[in-house]
């Protein structure tokens, strides 16, 4: 009985680091670039809807009533140093402006966070865009918002 107490807490430990936002798998860089820093975005994932953390459906296209769209960003980050991140959705070609949100990045070699923007704008082709703490762009995509 012992035993299979403690092989349920051992699989429940297990199972609760699974989740952990520290993302340590190694599935390529597609879509990364480099900061003089060495901190570099892996990937972003955009999506409707997440499910224990990860990206449901991803995609690219997006209609006004979905209401919300989950930026899934993997970044590796080989300094080891806390920093943080901007996330910012522009309408595609604005240079400036945007609504944006600052993620913390912890001192983890990988990290996964998510930003959460909203589907009610105007039908258009927008861009999520990365950048770093000095406004340096790390990486970005292309989206869509249809009616």
């Amino acid at each position: 009985m012992r035993n299979a107490f403690i092989s349920i807490i051992v699989v429940a430990l297990a199972a609760s680091m699974a989740f952990a936002q520290d993302d340590s798998g190694d599935s390529g860089d597609s879509g990364s670039e480099e900061a003089p820093e060495g901190l570099a975005v892996q990937e972003i994932v955009l999506s409707k809807a997440l499910d224990e953390g990860r990206p449901v459906d991803p995609g690219t296209s997006f209609s006004r009533s979905d209401g919300q769209i989950y930026a899934t960003v993997r970044v590796q980050n080989p300094s080891r140093e806390a920093t943080s991140i901007k996330v910012v959705m522009r309408g595609a070609g604005q240079e400036r402006g945007g609504h944006g949100i600052e993620l913390e990045i912890p001192a983890r070699p990988r990290y996964r966070t998510v930003a959460r923007f909203t589907t009610r704008r105007d039908a258009g082709p927008y861009q999520v865009i990365v950048t770093d703490v000095e406004g340096n762009e790390l990486s970005s995509v292309n989206l869509t918002i249809t009616e």
